[in-house]
């Protein structure tokens, strides 16, 4: 088959494109991600025991108990 042919044939061909196939993907490293000293890694979801989202409040359970929590309802006093 000629090149030409060959081209329409088939446009997509590797050879027809130039350029790298791989890009640079360091923009995609989160700069946020812990550093942490030796073969560690931050415990992140693929790192649990438990399945699902982790909880940013840690270990508590939910609902708490009233008497637990450090709030006083506030008081309208009126003004005359």
């Amino acid at each position: 088959m000629p090149p030409e042919r060959r081209r329409a044939h088939y446009p997509c061909r590797p050879f027809d494109r130039g350029g790298t196939v791989a890009k640079d993907r360091s923009a995609r490293i989160d700069p946020a991600w812990p550093h942490i000293e030796g073969e560690k890694h931050p415990v992140s979801e693929l790192a649990t025991d438990v399945q699902g989202a982790l909880s940013p409040f840690g270990d508590i359970a939910f609902p708490l108990d009233a008497e637990s929590l450090p709030y006083t309802h506030p008081v309208t006093e009126i003004n005359r």
